[in-house]
């Protein structure tokens, strides 16, 4: 451990601080795992007796400051992206485990006396590499 390290203290398995990302200075990530639901109804009860949970996705958000002209800096609709973060736990993680991380949408905000900012949304499906 270098002078100035994090001391993380009694949190073992605990994430702190961010991984670097090509082209950009990650300031922040969220994703969140979504699906399609199917509710199975039963007339014979006359309610909901069963769910089925399928199609699910991930949507990735991120936002960093641009630190140059390749990887996260570059991202455009439909164009995948790796990205060092990818914030899934465990081996399944938390439903979407593969496929490409595809760009959904890209910003890019540049204000007076600030460092130009990047901000977009990616979309990831188990059968879509």
């Amino acid at each position: 451990m270098a002078a100035g390290d994090p001391v993380i203290i009694n949190l073992t398995g605990a994430t702190f601080l961010l991984s670097a990302e090509t082209g950009a200075i990650i300031q922040g990530t969220d994703r969140s795992v979504d699906s399609k639901l199917k509710e199975v109804y039963s007339p014979v009860l006359g309610a909901t007796t069963g769910y089925v949970f399928y199609d699910f996705s991930a949507t990735q958000d991120f936002n960093a400051i641009v630190n140059g002209t390749t990887g996260v800096a570059i991202a455009a609709p439909g164009v995948a992206l790796t990205l060092a973060n990818s914030l899934g736990i465990g081996t399944l993680q938390n439903g979407v485990s593969a496929g490409g991380l595809y760009t959904k949408s890209v910003k890019i905000s540049h204000q007076g006396e600030d460092l130009r900012m990047i901000s977009g949304s990616t979309i990831q499906r188990q059968g879509i590499t």
